[in-house]
C-alpha cells in the first residue's frame, strides 16, 4: 500500500493490526480494521492531495499549454467532487505532505 494512502487511511480512522514480526524486527500488518473509517474524510484527503499535486508541483510559467491544462484539471476535479474554490485545506495538511508553509 502506498505510504500516503496508508497515512490518509489512518487519519480517517483505519487501524493497521500487526500480526507478525520477522527476524529483523519488521512488522507486517495482518489486518486493516475499517469499522471506524470515515470514508468521506478518506476520499477528501485523496482529492485534496491530487489538487495540491496539480497546483503546487507544476511549474507556473505564464499562459502555457501546461499551465492551462493544470487549471482545467483543477476545475474538473473541483466541479466533479463539489469542492469550493478557494480550497480550504485542513490545518497543517499542506505543511505535512508538501513541506511548504502557504502562509509565508
Amino acid at each position: 500500500m502506498n505510504k500516503r494512502i496508508k497515512e490518509f487511511a489512518e487519519e480517517s480512522g483505519a487501524q493497521f493490526v500487526d500480526a507478525c514480526q520477522d527476524y529483523f524486527g519488521n512488522k507486517y500488518p495482518a489486518a486493516i480494521l475499517t469499522d471506524e473509517v470515515d470514508l468521506e474524510k478518506f476520499a477528501n484527503l485523496i482529492i485534496l492531495d491530487c489538487l495540491l499535486t496539480i497546483q503546487y508541483k507544476i511549474m507556473r510559467n505564464g499562459r502555457t499549454p501546461e499551465n492551462e491544462r493544470s487549471r482545467l484539471h483543477v476545475t474538473n476535479i473541483t466541479d466533479r467532487f463539489d469542492i469550493k474554490i478557494p480550497i480550504e485545506y485542513p490545518k497543517g495538511f499542506v505543511e505535512k505532505y508538501y513541506g511548504w508553509d502557504k502562509e509565508k
